[in-house]
């Protein structure tokens, strides 16, 4: 008899974890973390980008190596 009991019970555990994950998944995660983790990755990305385009505005042109004729020049 308490076999059977340990095993209901067991039963109705996994039975309440599942409902617990798949609200937790789908009644937060989803609807509401994962909007505002995009939002934050793409603002961080774009504003990286342009930080970036901005540093390489302002490094100087790099210069000829040594002896290396410019072949424009003949």
């Amino acid at each position: 008899m308490q076999a059977i009991a340990w095993f209901w019970f067991e039963r109705g555990l996994v039975v309440a974890n599942a409902v617990y994950y798949v609200g937790n998944l789908f009644g937060f995660l989803i609807p509401f973390f994962l909007p505002r983790a995009f939002e934050q990755y793409f603002e961080q990305k774009k504003k990286h980008e342009a930080e970036e385009i901005e540093r390489k505005s302002h490094l100087p042109t790099p210069a000829a190596p040594p002896n290396v004729e410019n072949k424009k020049a003949k």
